[in-house]
């Protein structure tokens, strides 16, 4: 059964949008701040901020990391709205509730980057008291230098409690990681392998290049935009490079371009050919919608829980896999 699309067609929310004095807040256009306690994980990569001004937790407080993730946050496509997806700020406040140390955006949180677009998104970022990073999608990047003076630097990587976060830029290679980005990931990768410190790898990119292997076919046929991963490098040079980590840490690559039209809103795929656990999570304003609480616990255990944002039971994130998608 199809399922059903939330829309809201309130005149009154849609003029409150556009009155500038109505929803003028400074969390709008004050850059993002430089978060206490983290550092980059290389030396000459720019800083990650996020996009709410919030910091980490303290690392000490716990061994243990918790966050939330998903993707396509500006969630119904319909041009005529102008806020995030309902689903999302619905469960804003249940979010925040949920003890996460972090929470990241998969790309496409702002339907173009450009007002009024970036407040109506931005006042329900800052009501989640945890940092939120963003892999950005192509909606983020309709204005390049705007995003990255407000945001800080499209991809890089930090270390926390035993995972590292790697935040990449599936938008500057047309389905390839290329250039300046991936000598980025060649030295994050180098530099992980030998880190005893690390047991557990996280990769961010709002498109899903791993759907460009024939195993995944069902995946690209369905995700929002197809034309970017029908071909690219990534079978052939992103997945052998981030291969050579599973021996000794878990390895986890997570996309959001998914949840619109008759995509799914959830993915997830332990790859036995290689180990890599392939996962994707994607918002559309449907009955769908969900995200992923993920803890990655100091023994190297990491558990992926997917959570309803419209109340429906969700069996466990495996069942979402390649057969259920086609």
């Amino acid at each position: 059964m199809l399922s059903r699309v939330i829309r809201s067609g309130s005149p009154i929310r849609f003029l409150l949008a556009l009155v500038p004095l109505a929803l003028s807040c400074a969390c709008a256009t004050a850059p993002a701040v430089q978060l206490e306690g983290s550092e980059n994980y290389l030396e000459g990569v720019g800083r990650l901020q996020s996009l709410n001004g919030a910091g980490l937790p303290a690392e000490a407080d716990s061994d243990v990391l918790r966050f939330g993730v998903c993707g396509h946050l500006y969630g119904d496509p319909a041009p005529w709205s102008v806020f995030p997806a309902q689903s999302l700020t619905r469960s804003v406040v249940r979010i925040d509730s949920e003890n996460l140390d972090l929470f990241v955006a998969l790309g496409d949180t702002f339907k173009r980057y450009e007002e009024p677009y970036i407040t109506t998104t931005k006042r329900v970022l800052h009501r989640m008291s945890m940092p939120v990073f963003n892999a950005p999608g192509n909606h983020d990047l309709t204005d390049p230098e705007a995003y990255v003076r407000d945001n800080g630097p499209t991809f890089g990587a930090l270390a926390f409690r035993g995972c590292l976060l790697v935040v990449l830029d599936t938008e500057l290679g047309a389905g390839s990681i290329t250039d300046e980005q991936l000598d980025f990931l060649r030295a994050v990768v180098a530099s992980a392998a030998d880190d005893e410190g690390i047991h557990s790898v996280f990769f961010f990119a709002h498109k899903l290049l791993f759907a460009q292997r024939p195993r995944y076919t069902s995946v690209a046929e369905r995700v929002n935009d197809t034309d970017k991963v029908r071909s690219g490098n990534f079978a052939g040079v992103i997945q052998p490079l981030i291969q050579r980590l599973v021996p000794d840490k878990g390895v986890y690559w997570f996309g959001g371009d998914i949840g619109v039209a008759d995509s799914r809103s959830l993915f997830y795929d332990r790859d036995p050919a290689t180990g890599i656990n392939f996962v994707a999570a994607g918002l559309g304003d449907t009955d769908r919608d969900a995200y992923i609480i993920v803890e990655a616990r100091a023994s190297g255990e990491v558990v992926l829980t997917p959570v309803s944002m419209s109340g429906e039971q969700l069996r466990p994130l495996e069942y979402y896999g390649i057969e259920t998608w086609r």
